[in-house]
């Protein structure tokens, strides 16, 4: 949904990747200002970019969290209901993650989901006890919900 609205317009270069993903940040901030617990779920292949997001979190006093969801590509492409892959092999889309651009998988993520190893309740599971932890440290009323999960 964020390409098609907040970041409508931009393609799969460097640049527009980074600018996809400091936008992302910028409106997941305003959320997290409000008190709101915030979960992205971004294609972000560069270990820079990620930094950046970090850094802008820790100025703002907001808790962030890396968290690598550890698929190999052929699950990726057999999950693409898009065809986005299918089209970036047939040339259509350059620069795609994966297929002629590289991704840097995360040195030291906070959580690593093996989402092709289990099940997706599973992996659900270890990332709402991750948001629950890292809201109960800020006190944001998510941390209650936690026990019920």
């Amino acid at each position: 949904m964020l390409r098609a609205g907040l970041c409508k317009g931009l393609g799969f270069s460097d640049t527009d990747r980074k600018e996809n993903i400091r936008r992302a940040a910028e409106a997941a901030l305003l959320l997290a200002d409000a008190g709101a617990v915030v979960i992205t779920a971004l294609i972000s292949p560069f270990r820079a970019d990620r930094q950046l997001v970090a850094e802008l979190c820790q100025v703002r006093g907001v808790p962030f969290a890396e968290v690598f969801v550890n698929a190999p590509l052929a699950e990726c492409e057999r999950r693409d209901t898009k065809q986005l892959y299918a089209r970036a092999r047939a040339g259509e889309i350059p620069k795609f993650t994966g297929i002629d651009s590289p991704y840097e998988a995360p040195l030291a993520p906070t959580l690593e989901l093996r989402t092709d190893l289990e099940p997706v309740e599973q992996s659900l599971e270890k990332l709402f006890a991750l948001a629950a932890g890292l809201a109960r440290e800020t006190g944001t009323p998510f941390a209650d919900a936690g026990a019920d999960i």
